[in-house]
């Protein structure tokens, strides 16, 4: 991805603004968007300032900028937790008990069984080095994603010029479930289910990934300097 200057980036949102929300284009042509604002997302206030829901979407992207800007590059194709605050490993457990339930949450709304009984199952949580995580768990989180996608889909989006930027915003980190997060309050009137990637989030901030097994297992993985000892 070639990383464009801030000045490039607001031409080009201007432009997209011009073409409106009908133009299958205008999303393409603002992907590395958020790249231009680093490290500490100044500018951006401006550019959502006038956009239905701006405000609560701004602070939800300086969350991403202010976890992202300790040991940031200005070369850095994506956003990367390089310095996570730690957490201690109940703090960990718990996130992931409230991702995994989240996600049931998602597969009884959408009335898909085998994906609910499944996680209904994932009661075992454990750490495993990072290289073994997702080939562990590829069939289950893909079933995850999948059920994702389908749930953000089907409901009603509130119109803001923000969805242009939907694009830029699975660019920051390649990530359909941080983009979901960071988008929710465009959605929240039109679901029952509160805040369903919130606790995912609050993993990425600190530097983890939460796979889901087959056989009842949820992976943890993430540096080890992202655990807090208690003594």
């Amino acid at each position: 991805m070639s990383l464009i200057s801030q000045p490039e980036a607001l031409e080009r949102w201007q432009l997209a603004r011009q073409k409106g929300l009908g133009d299958p284009k205008a999303e393409a042509e603002l992907y590395g968007f958020f790249q231009a604002f680093r490290p500490d997302g100044k500018g951006l206030e401006d550019v959502l300032a006038s956009v239905v829901g701006g405000r609560e979407l701004l602070q939800r992207l300086l969350k991403v900028y202010r976890v992202t800007a300790p040991g940031w590059k200005p070369e850095d194709a994506y956003f990367l937790v390089r310095v996570p605050q730690p957490l201690t490993e109940v703090e960990v457990f718990r996130l992931a008990q409230r991702h995994r339930d989240s996600m049931a949450q998602l597969a009884s709304f959408l009335g898909v069984d085998e994906l609910r009984a499944l996680l209904g199952t994932a009661r075992e949580i454990s750490f495993v080095p990072t290289m073994e995580s997702t080939a562990l768990a590829a069939g289950a989180n893909l079933q995850i994603y999948e059920a994702a996608v389908e749930f953000m889909t089907a409901l009603p989006v509130q119109e803001s010029e923000a969805l242009l930027l939907g694009e830029a915003y699975y660019g920051i980190a390649c990530d359909y479930f941080l983009k979901y997060y960071l988008l929710w309050p465009l959605y929240r009137q039109a679901s029952s289910v509160d805040e369903p990637f919130d606790a995912y989030f609050q993993l990425w901030k600190h530097g983890f990934q939460c796979d889901f097994g087959t056989r009842g297992i949820v992976s943890l993985s993430g540096p080890a300097t992202s655990l807090r000892v208690v003594k």
